[in-house]
C-alpha cells in the first residue's frame, strides 16, 4: 500500500502586526500625557522651595519615569501578542491531505 501526502495552503500568508496600531497609539498619546503632567507640575513646583517641594519634584521624577517603564512593557506585550496572532492564523491556514492507495497490477492478457 502506498500513500501520498500534500499540504494545501488555503490562502497566503498574512502579516497582522498592524492590528496593535491603535492600541500603540493610544498607550503613546498616555505617554503624552503623562508627560505633559509631570512638566507641569515641575513648572508649577519650580516657583517654590524646600525639602517637601524637593521631594514632591523627586517623586513626580520617580512616578514618570516608572510609568514609563510600564507603558514600555504594555508595548512589548501588545507586539509579543500581535507576533502570537499573526504565527496562530498562519499555522492554521495550511491543512495536510493524505491520499492512501494500492497498487494493483493490470494484466492485458
Amino acid at each position: 500500500m502506498g500513500s501520498f501526502t500534500i499540504s494545501h495552503n488555503f490562502t497566503e500568508s498574512k502579516e497582522l502586526s498592524y492590528k496593535v496600531t491603535p492600541f500603540k497609539s493610544t498607550i503613546e498619546e498616555i505617554r503624552h500625557l503623562g508627560t505633559d503632567f509631570a512638566t507641569f507640575m515641575k513648572k508649577e513646583m519650580d516657583q517654590e522651595n524646600g525639602e517637601l517641594v524637593d521631594a514632591i519634584i523627586q517623586e513626580i521624577i520617580n512616578q514618570q519615569r516608572n510609568h514609563n517603564l510600564i507603558l514600555d512593557h504594555c508595548e512589548d506585550t501588545l507586539t509579543a501578542m500581535a507576533n502570537n496572532y499573526t504565527n496562530y492564523v498562519n499555522d492554521r491556514r495550511t491543512q495536510d491531505a493524505t491520499l492512501y492507495y494500492t497498487y494493483n497490477a493490470f494484466d492485458e492478457s
